[in-house]
């Protein structure tokens, strides 16, 4: 039976607790961070897992230069994992013969991001139609079968990006697509933990009908979305791929947090990587006695509100904030 990760309206809107990674009050409590400069610095002696990370040869065909091709498009299942388990990965393309690159996200000498390994895919055949539910808009693609899988041996946590590439040489579009998923590491006693802003994505996501914003059975009648989006769906799954950047890139990955990942990174702070959907199943990590921050992504407007209240807690939810 297909477990669903499924969340709704007022778990999305709900407060989220954290602090936002605001250079000059954030980490003035570190003292001077271990200095990275690409393939040297810190790297004949590296002072922590990320440090000894970035030191290692990145690759800058992470990215989608020709952005992402719909006829290949896929999700991590789960969407985070502790180090050393396995995630799946479901596929859905018309392409019998692909290529699943995986990256971690970080800074590597300004390239971004690094090429742990690719995995080759033969003889796929096409997903079954996604379950859907009429009276909630939830759209939910768990009944998809696993096209690949990859056990996370001594990766590092952090943020990953498996990139799927079509090796049959398309006749359109880039060929092209990323599936993002988190490798935690639920024994290493990082001093900074960053949170992903999945569920926002999620919220977001459109992907198979509806967002918790636009699209389904349910009437925005009486709030702001009415003129641009009369509907929305009550509920949405983590069972589906992304399409988040395609309509609402403030809401997507590469808006506030990537930058940050490579900020903290490059500049070889102690950190580990969490998603939302952990916090929300308990944050079991939180009691962690060696953590001194807990980060969560952030807009200019909320990292103005920390440095000029100096505050230790604020609504870091950015869902919230772009409704004001």
């Amino acid at each position: 039976m297909t477990t669903r990760h499924v969340f709704s309206r007022r778990v999305s809107h709900a407060i989220r607790l954290g602090i936002v990674a605001a250079a000059a009050l954030v980490f003035s409590e570190f003292g001077t961070a271990p200095v990275l400069h690409g393939q040297g610095g810190a790297c004949a002696a590296p002072a922590n897992a990320v440090v000894a990370e970035n030191c290692l040869t990145g690759d800058g065909n992470w990215t989608l230069a020709a952005g992402p091709d719909p006829s290949i498009q896929g999700y991590a299942s789960p969407f985070s994992i502790n180090t050393g388990q396995s995630v799946a990965f479901k596929v859905n393309t018309d392409a019998s013969d692909y290529r699943i690159d995986i990256y971690r996200l970080g800074y590597y000498g300004g390239v971004g991001a690094r090429l742990v390994t690719s995995l080759n895919v033969s003889g796929e055949t096409p997903q079954d139609a996604c379950a859907s539910d009429v009276d909630t808009g939830l759209v939910d693609c768990g009944n998809w079968h696993t096209s690949m899988s990859w056990t996370s041996s001594g990766a590092v946590s952090g943020v990953y990006v498996a990139k799927l590439v079509r090796t049959d040489n398309p006749q359109s579009g880039s060929g092209a697509n990323q599936i993002l998923f988190v490798v935690r590491d639920d024994t290493r006693q990082s001093k900074l933990l960053f949170q992903t802003s999945d569920t926002t994505w999620q919220a977001y996501n459109r992907y198979g009908g509806g967002s918790l914003y636009c699209g389904g059975p349910i009437s925005n009648a009486g709030s702001e979305y009415i003129n641009t989006c009369p509907t929305r769906s009550a509920k949405v799954s983590y069972n589906r791929p992304f399409d988040t950047g395609d309509h609402d890139p403030k809401s997507w990955i590469y808006n506030a947090e990537y930058p940050m990942i490579r900020w903290v990174e490059a500049n070889g702070y102690d950190v580990s990587y969490v998603s939302g959907i952990d916090v929300d199943r308990g944050g079991w990590f939180l009691h962690d006695t060696g953590l001194i921050r807990w980060l969560t992504a952030s807009d200019c407007r909320a990292l103005a509100v920390e440095l000029n209240a100096s505050a230790d807690h604020l609504e870091a939810n950015p869902s919230r904030r772009q409704r004001r």
